[in-house]
């Protein structure tokens, strides 16, 4: 639309067919700017041409007008001439941002593409999901769902050593008082190891 390229291969209907080397004619289609500024130009040449003639009735008349009359004609020859001055201004400006217009186009064409690498990724990755999903039938949902069952009971039950632990104050003591007694001996043997271990040589 702004500066961007595209080509457009339209058939033709002729019966033969292209040999090696042979030409594809084509034509260029303007971009929005060209046409717009092409457009432009045609209407600032009548609005000058018909602020002229207007001018020159103006002139031929002035004698037999009244002022009123006057004065309207020249409002009118004003605005024409404003409407012209800001038509070559849009003009210009159009041919100075030509570039920075494309440039703006391109880096829509490059959002737009990264977007749709998103939207592909996330689709690839929701496949895989969805693949998974359909790997694991209603079998291995309900035996992995009866495994967690059997442990939970298992950690729950009091007659199980994680039950013990879990429900028995006095393992739990126990384990305790056993685990700070070996980390006491480890110390003591840490800081004094001749008197726990002998090395004898033969």
């Amino acid at each position: 639309i702004m500066g961007g390229k595209g080509v457009d291969i339209v058939p033709g209907e002729a019966s033969g067919l292209l040999s090696d080397g042979d030409l594809i004619y084509g034509d260029v289609r303007p971009d929005m700017l060209s046409s717009l500024s092409d457009a432009l130009i045609p209407l600032m040449g009548k609005i000058s041409a018909a602020a002229d003639s207007l001018g020159h009735a103006a002139g031929n008349v002035s004698g037999i007008l009244d002022e009123s009359a006057r004065k309207k004609i020249e409002s009118l020859l004003e605005s024409l001439q404003a409407t012209a001055l800001n038509a070559e201004r849009i003009s210009g400006a159009l041919g100075e941002r030509a570039d920075e217009l494309g440039a703006f186009a391109g880096d829509l064409a490059t959002l737009s593409s990264g977007l749709m690498s998103v939207v592909e990724k996330a689709d690839t990755a929701m496949a895989k999901v969805n693949g998974v999903v359909s790997d694991l039938d209603d079998a291995d949902i309900k035996s992995m769902a009866e495994s967690l069952e059997r442990l939970l009971e298992l950690m729950q039950s009091p007659d199980g050593t994680v039950g013990r632990l879990l429900h028995d104050p006095k393992v739990y003591d126990s384990l305790e008082s056993l685990l700070l007694e070996a980390d006491s001996l480890v110390k003591k043997i840490s800081e004094n190891p001749r008197k726990y271990v002998r090395i004898s040589l033969f």
